[in-house]
């Protein structure tokens, strides 16, 4: 008897370490890194490719730094490092209020500046620009 009792725990803690896995699963699911973001009306996404400037269309420059300053306070708002393809994207914290700001951004010395613009009463369409970077190689003496 002592038997089939000590198999029917083994049975049930296999049962419930299950159902805690699957619950795990699904908490994981529903708690994606999109739900980490804000919504809509308080976010603008600024995105784009880094390329090389000695040839048309230009190379893409994967695993360049682009930097998103405030164009008024030269504050860092952001870095990130372009893909293998030369793409970039980041979501920055932008509310209502912030409308018209003008923010910088730069990779290995091109540069542009761009005015924050959307239409407020929308709080439905993604907020967001392309700004596209290229870069020249410097000029080596």
């Amino acid at each position: 008897m002592k038997h089939k009792s000590r198999s029917r725990n083994i049975t049930r803690r296999k049962a419930v370490l299950h159902a805690a896995i699957y619950i795990l699963f699904l908490l994981l699911l529903y708690v994606s890194p999109s739900m980490a973001t804000h919504k809509v009306d308080h976010r603008f996404t600024v995105f784009g490719k880094v390329r090389e400037g000695t040839s048309f269309p230009g190379k893409p420059l994967p695993g360049k730094m682009v930097t998103v300053t405030s164009a008024k306070t030269g504050e860092i708002l952001a870095t990130v490092l372009t893909d293998k393809k030369g793409r970039y994207s980041h979501l920055l914290d932008v509310h209502n209020q912030n409308r018209g700001m003008r923010i910088v951004i730069s990779s290995g010395g091109a540069r542009e500046e761009l005015k924050i613009s959307f239409d407020p009463s929308n709080i439905v369409k993604e907020r967001k620009a392309r700004v596209d970077l290229i870069v020249f190689p410097k000029n080596e003496k």
